[in-house]
């Protein structure tokens, strides 16, 4: 789960419950230092989708549908079935992160801007960590 805009801090939380200041975070030399294998990991990611999840202020319901859009990825090993369930929950998401944005912004054009940035977020997320 990322924690990229929260009490004031910039990391990221671990599923195992840690918490990864990045370097511009005053506590960055404070952190656990088992976390240092995967620093480079780490700051591969915040630089690919944090940093553009702060430009952009997400808000709360965008950061939780762009979460949906993430989950339901298809994948090529599902069967048809499942990739048809998958794409069309996808889908769903994606219209109702369209809706969200229009309801905020008015001016089509820009709606459409800000739709196809948070849409570019996700290829960040399909970067590997093996």
């Amino acid at each position: 789960m990322l924690c990229y805009k929260s009490y004031g801090k910039l990391g990221i939380c671990l599923t195992n419950g840690a918490y990864h200041p990045y370097i511009e975070d005053a506590r960055f030399l404070e952190r656990e230092e088992s976390l240092n294998v995967h620093f480079s990991h780490i700051e591969d990611l915040f630089v690919k989708i944090v940093k553009q999840m702060l430009e952009l202020e997400m808000d709360f319901t965008e950061f939780l549908l762009i979460k949906a859009i993430v989950v339901f990825h298809e994948e090529p090993e599902l069967s048809q079935i499942a990739f048809k369930i998958i794409f069309m929950a996808r889908n769903r998401y994606i219209k109702e992160l369209y809706k969200h944005i229009k309801t905020k912004e008015k001016d089509a054009s820009k709606s459409l801007e800000r739709m196809s940035k948070l849409l570019m977020l996700l290829a960040g997320f399909s970067v590997s960590f093996i």
